[in-house]
Protein backbone atom coordinates (compact mmCIF):
# COMPACT_ATOMS: atom_id res chain seq x y z
CA UNK A 1 0.00 0.00 0.00
CA UNK A 2 1.57 3.56 -0.67
CA UNK A 3 2.55 5.76 2.00
CA UNK A 4 0.53 8.65 1.18
CA UNK A 5 -2.64 6.31 1.44
CA UNK A 6 -1.07 4.65 4.67
CA UNK A 7 -0.37 7.99 6.03
CA UNK A 8 -4.33 9.27 4.96
CA UNK A 9 -5.81 6.31 6.70
CA UNK A 10 -3.29 6.86 10.22
CA UNK A 11 -4.94 10.18 10.50
CA UNK A 12 -8.72 9.42 9.45
CA UNK A 13 -8.23 6.96 12.73
CA UNK A 14 -6.60 9.16 14.80
CA UNK A 15 -9.39 11.72 14.44
CA UNK A 16 -12.27 9.51 14.36
CA UNK A 17 -13.13 9.54 10.61
CA UNK A 18 -14.32 7.03 8.41
CA UNK A 19 -12.01 5.58 5.80
CA UNK A 20 -14.15 4.85 2.60
CA UNK A 21 -11.68 2.50 -0.03
CA UNK A 22 -12.96 1.06 -3.51
CA UNK A 23 -10.95 -2.15 -4.74
CA UNK A 24 -10.69 -0.97 -7.75
CA UNK A 25 -10.23 -4.70 -10.01
CA UNK A 26 -10.53 -8.20 -9.09
CA UNK A 27 -6.89 -8.79 -10.34
CA UNK A 28 -4.85 -7.52 -7.21
CA UNK A 29 -7.69 -8.29 -5.00
CA UNK A 30 -7.31 -11.95 -6.18
CA UNK A 31 -3.99 -12.71 -5.90
CA UNK A 32 -4.04 -12.25 -2.16
CA UNK A 33 -7.75 -11.91 -0.71
CA UNK A 34 -6.79 -12.81 2.37
CA UNK A 35 -4.08 -10.19 2.71
CA UNK A 36 -6.95 -6.98 1.71
CA UNK A 37 -9.47 -8.89 3.81
CA UNK A 38 -7.14 -8.43 7.06
CA UNK A 39 -6.20 -4.75 5.45
CA UNK A 40 -10.19 -4.05 5.91
CA UNK A 41 -10.92 -5.16 8.42
CA UNK A 42 -8.02 -3.18 10.18
CA UNK A 43 -8.11 -0.02 8.51
CA UNK A 44 -11.31 0.31 6.21
CA UNK A 45 -15.17 1.73 7.96
CA UNK A 46 -16.65 1.96 4.54
CA UNK A 47 -16.07 -0.44 1.24
CA UNK A 48 -16.94 0.15 -2.51
CA UNK A 49 -16.93 -2.53 -5.19
CA UNK A 50 -18.20 -4.34 -8.09
CA UNK A 51 -19.86 -7.66 -7.94
CA UNK A 52 -16.48 -9.22 -9.73
CA UNK A 53 -14.36 -7.92 -7.11
CA UNK A 54 -16.61 -8.88 -3.90
CA UNK A 55 -16.23 -12.65 -5.63
CA UNK A 56 -12.53 -12.40 -5.69
CA UNK A 57 -12.70 -10.67 -2.04
CA UNK A 58 -15.32 -13.35 -0.78
CA UNK A 59 -15.44 -16.47 -2.90
CA UNK A 60 -19.32 -15.52 -3.02
CA UNK A 61 -20.61 -14.78 -6.72
CA UNK A 62 -23.52 -14.07 -5.42
CA UNK A 63 -23.14 -10.02 -4.84
CA UNK A 64 -25.82 -9.92 -1.89
CA UNK A 65 -23.54 -12.86 -0.29
CA UNK A 66 -20.47 -11.61 -0.79
CA UNK A 67 -21.64 -7.77 0.81
CA UNK A 68 -22.92 -9.60 3.88
CA UNK A 69 -19.57 -11.38 4.16
CA UNK A 70 -17.82 -8.14 3.53
CA UNK A 71 -19.13 -6.84 6.74
CA UNK A 72 -17.25 -8.85 8.35
CA UNK A 73 -14.20 -6.32 7.95
CA UNK A 74 -16.07 -3.46 7.66
CA UNK A 75 -18.93 -1.46 9.21
CA UNK A 76 -20.57 -0.41 5.44
CA UNK A 77 -20.49 -2.12 1.67
CA UNK A 78 -21.64 -0.96 -1.42
CA UNK A 79 -21.60 -3.51 -4.03
CA UNK A 80 -22.46 -2.71 -7.84
CA UNK A 81 -23.70 -5.26 -9.98
CA UNK A 82 -24.05 -4.23 -13.52
CA UNK A 83 -27.63 -3.85 -14.72
CA UNK A 84 -29.17 -5.12 -11.49
CA UNK A 85 -27.86 -1.93 -9.64
CA UNK A 86 -26.42 -1.57 -6.47
CA UNK A 87 -26.30 -3.73 -3.21
CA UNK A 88 -26.22 -1.85 0.42
CA UNK A 89 -24.90 -3.99 3.46
CA UNK A 90 -24.86 -2.67 7.04
CA UNK A 91 -25.86 -2.22 10.52
CA UNK A 92 -28.83 -0.41 11.78
CA UNK A 93 -30.88 -0.70 15.00
CA UNK A 94 -34.08 -2.09 15.49
CA UNK A 95 -35.94 0.55 16.19
CA UNK A 96 -34.00 2.57 12.92
CA UNK A 97 -35.34 -0.04 10.42
CA UNK A 98 -38.51 1.21 8.42
CA UNK A 99 -40.60 -0.64 5.58
CA UNK A 100 -40.60 0.41 2.08
CA UNK A 101 -43.73 0.23 -0.10
CA UNK A 102 -40.98 -0.41 -2.98
CA UNK A 103 -40.28 -3.85 -4.53
CA UNK A 104 -37.54 -5.97 -3.91
CA UNK A 105 -35.65 -8.19 -5.36
CA UNK A 106 -35.33 -11.58 -4.23
CA UNK A 107 -32.13 -12.64 -2.47
CA UNK A 108 -29.90 -15.34 -0.91
CA UNK A 109 -30.53 -14.12 2.58
CA UNK A 110 -33.82 -14.52 4.05
CA UNK A 111 -34.54 -11.66 6.00
CA UNK A 112 -33.75 -9.84 2.57
CA UNK A 113 -36.82 -11.14 1.05
CA UNK A 114 -40.14 -9.46 0.59
CA UNK A 115 -42.71 -11.04 2.77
Amino acid sequence: MPDATMKAIEYAKKHNVPVVMTLGTKFVIADNPQWWQAFLKENVSILAMNEEEAEALTGENDPLLAADKALDWVDLVLCTAGPIGLYMAGFTEEEAKRKTQHPLLPGAIAEFKPV
